[in-house]
């Protein structure tokens, strides 16, 4: 965390002295430097999730996780808002305050007791060459069918609310809204993600996880079928704010059962593997819009998109119905035993 932390402070650095140029000859080495903040953040996320699971009692893992998630939420909130009045006054003065929160952070890390990490006895990898630890957290992942499930539609969301976000954009633009207004309509996923992830722990203690994710697939649609219905930024961002309400409860409710049951040595590699395609539909989402907003124009695009997430709903509960999250594995269905004297993989 503390390496990832000192990488992501000199690239925020670099990106504050090439946004103060403001040379646009400078693009591909701020798209580099983006690339690789996001390499360290990966990193720095895996062993978070490695950290909280470690120090944490078993008893505490929801209320732990429900706070991480308000914190991710509270972040986006704070961020998306700060943000767009940042890039009104100056372009980058948003690289500015990112460099800023590097420093309190990289000092508020060295605050932290390292003796009290990893005190449940196991490592969290495994010997082998990183390809090798990849590959067995995509294979215990991919036999874990409810796991599996929601992977795949986390990913396929991620995608869609990438292409929202433009869509919100290019909306205020062509509509002329002031940038406080868009900075307000971005922020309610923040908003909702708070309030999300601090019912999360009771819900996810009351319903099933599959009930809970099937549920949230069917409010996401709703939310997008609001956004399309109508161009006024209050009924976006009220429906905006639903997205990252139920996204925070669902990804509790998820990332609680993967924690569950993810034993010990292999949770860094499937904590690894679950983030490749939520993360990676990320710009994928973005470059998605750019072509469906200029083929199609904002109406069209935000009625695909609602109807997206509707074949989604559709294809996700009859794919969830017939699987139950804590159903184990059938012997033939298990990943290779760990190859280490006394290793185990479950």
């Amino acid at each position: 965390m503390a390496v990832c932390q000192a990488g992501g402070l000199a690239t925020a650095a670099l990106l504050v002295t090439l946004g103060m140029l403001d040379v646009s000859w400078f693009l591909p080495e701020v798209i580099t430097l983006v690339f690789v903040e996001g390499c360290f953040f990966v990193f720095f996320q895996l062993a978070e999730m490695a950290a909280i699971r470690d120090v944490v009692r078993e008893d505490q893992r929801p209320t732990a996780l429900s706070l991480y998630e308000a914190q991710t939420h509270a972040t986006v909130l704070l961020s998306r808002a700060v943000g767009v009045v940042l890039y009104g006054v100056m372009r980058w003065l948003p690289f500015l305050a990112n460099l800023g929160s590097y420093a309190v952070a990289t000092l508020t890390l060295g605050m932290v007791d390292g003796r009290r990490m990893n005190p449940v006895g196991h490592p969290d990898t495994v010997d082998g060459l990183p390809s090798a630890g990849l590959r067995r957290g995509v294979t215990w992942l991919w036999h874990e069918p409810f796991l599996r499930i929601t992977n795949f539609l986390f990913g396929a969301t991620n995608m869609l609310w990438q292409c929202m976000i433009l869509l919100f954009i290019v909306s205020a633009t062509q509509d002329r809204q002031p940038t406080w207004v868009l900075g307000l309509l971005l922020a309610g996923s923040g908003i909702g993600g708070l309030v999300g992830a601090a019912v999360a722990a009771h819900v996810s203690a009351l319903f099933p996880a599959r009930r809970i994710f099937v549920l949230a697939l069917w409010g996401w649609t709703l939310c997008a079928t609001a956004v399309a219905a109508t161009r006024h930024p209050a009924v976006q961002g009220i429906a905006w704010f639903g997205i990252g309400g139920i996204g925070a409860l669902s990804g509790v409710t998820v990332g609680l059962h993967r924690v569950d049951v993810t034993p010990p040595p292999l949770l860094g590699q499937v904590s690894g593997a679950s983030g490749i395609l939520p993360n990676g539909a990320v710009p994928l989402g973005g470059l998605l819009a750019g072509y469906l907003l200029a083929a199609l124009g904002n109406t069209t695009t935000a009625w695909v998109l609602a109807g997206t997430m509707l074949a989604l709903a559709v294809t996700g509960t009859a794919l969830l119905v017939a699987v139950h999250p804590s159903s184990t594995r059938s012997p033939e269905e298990e990943p290779p035993e760990d190859p280490r004297p006394g290793g185990q993989n479950r």
